[in-house]
């Protein structure tokens, strides 16, 4: 199996936590689902699975990026 850069993962990341944002702006946060960031993303599940536990993970690390992109304590 070829060596994933980190880059590379960070990126998938990325792209993970960006669909749950674009979720979250339509959906109650209470509502969303891991379905509809697997559907938002259009990855598998599995691979969702390999950069994420859960969403609980990708919720945290959404807000971690707010919080860090709109400079807030």
């Amino acid at each position: 199996m070829p060596k994933v850069t980190e880059e590379y993962m960070e990126s998938k990341r990325r792209m993970i936590v960006d669909a749950c944002y674009q979720v979250c702006l339509r959906k109650p946060v209470e509502m969303v689902t891991i379905s509809d960031v697997i559907a938002e993303t259009g990855m598998s599940q599995g691979a969702i699975y390999r950069y994420y536990s859960g969403l609980d993970a990708i919720l945290a690390d959404m807000t971690a990026k707010m919080r860090a992109d709109y400079n807030m304590i």
